[in-house]
Order: structure tokens, then sequence, then C-alpha cells
């Protein structure tokens, strides 16, 4: 067998040296259907990943590079035309990605939260067939959880606290009112790295998000000295 051609009706011709046969449309739906599946999932280093309740965490060997997911199909009439796309559903719109004839998926590094890979093939025939989705979680290293944000903000806020403790004994003003400011200010910066990360992955890596936040925090310097002044330790403008 030489050539395999699906003409507009559909039907199936084969052709060889010497020879060349019709399969009518009416009897393509008969042959065999392909089986699609998952071969195998390996990080960037080689190991293989189950592939039944999959977790990758982030900041360890597997979760800190590109982990590949292998496909296998059964259909074996003219192999080379066998094609495949993918959809990965859990972060952002979720779209079909074009018709390949690669049969390796690779995804990088993903945000942390729960994902679902759905995959289909078509064959030569033009048969479709979508494979059982993979569910899979990517799991955030400590400093990126609920708790350990948690932590921090009670830390400032003890900052802060402490500050104005020391503010009513009437002791070191000054250097009570500039430890609050910094750490307003650090606590601000904390706020920024942490939402960083989600608004550079919407705007396609532009760093506007940075920028705008570093003459946010510039311009506020000023009126987040003066709450603090007249706020926090009950003192008068300067004449």
């Amino acid at each position: 067998m030489q050539h395999i051609y699906v003409d507009a009706d559909g039907s199936l011709w084969v052709s060889g040296s010497q020879y060349i046969y019709k399969i009518k449309n009416s009897q393509v739906a008969t042959l065999k259907e392909q089986f699609t599946f998952i071969n195998s999932i390996t990080d960037q280093a080689g190991n293989y990943l189950p592939k039944e309740g999959l977790r990758i965490r982030r900041g360890s060997g597997q979760g800190d590079n590109t982990f590949h997911f292998y496909l296998a199909n059964t259909f074996y009439l003219n192999e080379v035309e066998k094609e495949y796309s993918y959809r990965l559903e859990g972060k952002g719109a979720a779209q079909w990605t074009p018709w390949s004839t690669q049969h390796l998926i690779s995804l990088p590094l993903l945000a942390s939260g729960k994902y679902t890979l759905r995959v289909r093939s078509k064959n030569t025939l033009g048969q479709i067939q979508e494979i059982t989705p993979l569910e899979f979680r990517v799991i955030p290293p400590f400093w990126e959880t609920w708790w350990f944000y948690g932590l921090e903000t009670l830390f400032f806020a003890g900052l802060v606290f402490g500050s104005y403790l020391l503010s009513k004994r009437d002791t070191h003003t000054r250097r009570s009112q500039i430890l609050t400011i910094l750490t307003l200010i650090t606590f601000f910066e904390f706020f920024v790295l942490l939402l960083e990360p989600w608004v550079e992955s919407f705007s396609g890596g532009v760093p506007f998000f940075k920028l705008g936040m570093n003459v946010l925090l510039a311009a506020s310097l000023y009126p987040v000295e003066r709450f603090v002044r007249i706020h926090i330790f009950k003192q008068n403008e300067p004449i």
C-alpha cells in the first residue's frame, strides 16, 4: 500500500504499485474505530509520573520544568496522517489547539490549581475520538499557601500594633513612625508580589502592572506618612 486518499464523498481510495481500491463511504463506518490513550507522562528529567492522581509540586524538581504527555493510537492505517488536538481547562479560557501530527504534548510550569487535560484524535478516515479527560493538580510551594500569607499578614499587623504601643509611651515617637511606615510599605510590596504573577499571566508578560504599582507606591508615600502621623500617632500638621 503506497497511497491513501479520502475524496469529497468520504470514500476511501487505497493504491499500491499494481492495484487501486475504493471503499465507499457507507463501508468506512464499519471499519474498526481508533483507540487513543495517554501512553506515559514524564518530567523534564525523564522520570515517569503516575497517570492516576497526578499531583505536581511547584518548587520541586519535577514542578520546576516542563512535563510531557505521550499519546498513542491503535489505528494503524496511514499512521503518518494521524492528528491530535488538546485543550487544557483550569486557568482562563480553554480552547482546542489546532490539529497536529505531533503526538507529544508539552506543558510548561503552570500556576497552582486543578487542571483537566482533554485530548482528541483524528485518523485518515476523518474519524474523531476524544479520550477520557485526565485530571491533575499543581501544588504550590509552602510560601504560596494561604496559611503562609496569613502568617505574614499577622506579622506585619503585629509590627504596626507594636509601633502604636510604643507611641503611647511618648518615647521614640519618630522612630515608631518610621517603623510603621516601613511596615506598611513592606506589606504593600508583599501584596504587589502576590498579585504580579496572576496579572502578568493575563497580560502576556507585559510588565505594566509592576511599573504602575511602583508609581502608585511613590505617589502614596506622603499620604501614608501623613495618615500615620495624624490618625495613628495623633499629631497635628506642622505649621
